[in-house]
């Protein structure tokens, strides 16, 4: 399938990087960037392999076409188009027997969200939180060992950051100086590798690697996956063992994905962010099965609320206001899937500094993840968790869950009504646990079996105290506290002045209200449906989407167009029954069908063709028992 070209933007997202050529910007969500980043005339084309220069230049001049610029590696053209639009350009191309594909140049953003000044600590929670400290003992990383950020640049003469960076290059200004001004990339930055122990600022999950900082988005973050695709290769060329690519966009492109192929030929491991749109739609680079596709949580391990979600995302990692090295040799905190992912990248280059492959990289990380609330629904592995990732294991004692000896480690989160068995194991031991209650209602802790004297703890979000059990010796203790609106709360058992036991466990049983009362509703599911395009005539294939046991389930097509009246797409139930019929050229709409089955069947005759259709969602109606997915609570119109 020809796609076109398009924006990337980092997310925080960040921009593609791509040949040696100079893109002009363009802007991004309302205001398209397009005065900035040249899409209006150019058009990315890739020869057939064998196809020669004198060949391709003959076939650009017949088409009135100005080479731009050359990529190497991968074989592709910019090309500048005069006479006709980008789409008839496309078109054209793609049917010349000469070209692989041609397709639009696609615009990439730095799209964080924005501050929020209730979280004011100056906490840096994310290294805690995947038990980077802990996995220092092991690795802190090798010199040897190079983590490519792929973004806005970086400043190197942040102080946190001089003397971690070697040698890159910079794709919008075409030159050796991929000094950042934007700020993104520094942000990224300091998260994988910011001196530690220094007395300054942060510390880097990876404080002993090296950035190499590659350019490819602007200073208003943007960048076309010409860039993109450019910096990719460029850092794999040079040596990269991960690429951090906090960017992306939700359309396609075969460029971009023809570079991370080639980077993952070449060993390089490529970590992308998941997207910031709060949707389960694909988002590239990250939907590409040769990615790590990252989302986020906040310091609760609660999912972020606008993270992308679905089976392609494959980790999470803190993603929430995540302080981070700023422009100016400063710090601040961001928010987004980029900020997520350099704490994997992060992970992935301890685990390189080991002399791990780029796949036992990659099983590492997964297998060892924490499963978190989302786990299975929003991302298919849990939050990365990096002690346990480098080999940390506590298997040789009772203390099932350690290290959670402090807030920011709390194991979790407790499942309502399950009994969960661990040890204090030495006078300083203290275990900390955290869920989340779902509505308002009664909270229920129970410590039994100790043995010894231990006490119990409920604090809130804050770690403020709300309620304890002290009663001494080896009694059983409790806590029954009501709470009037959804929170995230803590349980921590403690000994009473230092005792332990380092061969019996305790039990420890949280009720709480898990979940609000089920009710029906809708529930997205991150599926794509699509004819050839153009169609073929005399065509006659079916798409079948099945959600065994719901109610109803819809489809979302995101084109429709056929030869009217003479080539028609049917809408059928589960028995074949035809529930609704389209032909000619429909803007966008949602399907409805009763039952668990909605069938599309597009039939043509045997003269004209054209596009099909594109099913870009599907969605079903059940209670949220019935639900592997997180509700949405969207609308669906009925198309008239």
């Amino acid at each position: 399938m020809i796609k076109t070209t398009r924006f990337f933007s980092f997310l925080t997202a960040i921009s593609l990087a791509a040949s040696l050529f100079l893109p002009q910007a363009v802007q991004a969500d309302a205001k398209r960037p397009t005065d900035k980043l040249n899409t209006n005339d150019e058009i990315i084309v890739k020869f057939e392999p064998n196809t020669s220069q004198s060949k391709r230049k003959s076939l650009l001049n017949a088409h009135s076409s100005e080479l731009v610029s050359q990529n190497q590696q991968i074989g592709f053209d910019v090309v500048k188009v005069e006479g006709q639009s980008i789409e008839e350009a496309i078109a054209d191309y793609n049917a010349m027997p000469n070209v692989e594909y041609a397709e639009k140049k696609v615009i990439y953003r730095a799209s964080w969200s924005p501050n929020d000044p209730l979280y004011a600590s100056n906490q840096q929670y994310g290294a805690n939180l995947i038990q980077a400290d802990d996995a220092w003992d092991i690795n802190k990383g090798s010199k040897d060992v190079i983590v490519a950020v792929i973004d806005t640049g970086v400043q190197s003469d942040h102080p946190d950051l001089s003397g971690q960076l070697i040698n890159g290059y910079d794709f919008i200004s075409n030159d050796s100086n991929p000094y950042d001004e934007e700020g993104h990339g520094t942000h990224v930055a300091g998260t994988v590798a910011a001196k530690t122990n220094n007395g300054l600022g942060v510390a880097g999950i990876a404080p002993n690697v090296k950035i190499m900082p590659v350019r490819v988005l602007n200073e208003e973050g943007y960048g076309t996956n010409e860039e993109v695709a450019n910096g990719i290769i460029y850092a794999a060329d040079h040596g990269a063992n991960i690429i951090n690519l906090s960017l992306g966009d939700s359309e396609d492109s075969q460029v971009m994905q023809d570079a991370v192929n080639y980077a993952h030929n070449k060993g390089s491991l490529v970590i992308a962010a998941a997207g910031n749109d709060g949707k389960p739609n694909p988002h590239f680079p990250a939907y590409y099965s040769n990615v790590i596709a990252v989302g986020g949580v906040d310091r609760y391990d609660n999912p972020y609320n606008n993270t992308n979600y679905g089976s392609w995302v494959d980790v999470a990692a803190p993603g929430v206001q995540v302080m981070s090295t700023t422009l100016g040799g400063g710090y601040g905190r961001l928010t987004g899937t980029s900020m997520a992912t350099p704490h994997v990248a992060g992970v992935a280059a301890l685990l390189a500094s080991q002399g791990l492959s780029r796949d036992q990289i990659r099983q590492a990380i997964e297998e060892t993840a924490e499963p978190v609330s989302g786990t299975g629904r929003l991302w298919t592995h849990g939050r990365v968790n990096a002690f346990k990732a480098l080999g940390g294991s506590t298997a040789d004692t009772g203390d099932t869950y350690e290290p959670n000896n402090r807030k920011e480690q709390a194991y979790g989160p407790l499942q309502s009504s399950k009994t969960y068995q661990s040890q204090i194991s030495n006078a300083s031991d203290i275990d900390w646990f955290k869920f989340e209650t779902k509505a308002s209602g009664e909270i229920k802790l129970n410590l039994s079996s100790l043995p010894a004297d231990y006490d119990l703890y409920l604090l809130d979000s804050s770690g403020k105290q709300l309620a304890s059990s002290r009663k001494g010796s080896k009694s059983d203790e409790s806590i029954t506290f009501t709470t009037t609106s959804p929170g995230n709360y803590f349980v921590k058992v403690e000994g009473y002045n230092g005792a332990y036991n380092t061969s019996q466990s305790y039990t420890l049983q949280a009720n709480y209200p898990a979940s609000s009362q089920a009710e029906s509703t809708w529930f997205y599911e991150p599926l794509t449906f699509e004819t050839s395009h153009p169609y073929t005539n005399n065509y006659n294939k079916s798409h079948t989407y099945t959600k065994e046991g719901v109610s109803k389930v819809a489809l979302h097509f995101s084109r429709l167009e056929t030869e009217a009246n003479y080539d028609f797409v049917h809408i059928k139930d589960k028995d074949g029954k035809v529930v609704k019929s389209y032909d000619g050229n429909l803007d966008a709409f949602w399907i409805i069908v009763d039952g668990d089955t909605a069938i599309s069947n597009l039939v043509s005759d045997h003269s004209v063709n054209g596009y099909g259709y594109k099913i870009d969602q599907v969605a079903y109606h059940a209670t949220s028992s019935l639900s592997d997915m997180s509700t949405t609570d969207f609308s669906i119109p009925i198309q008239q």
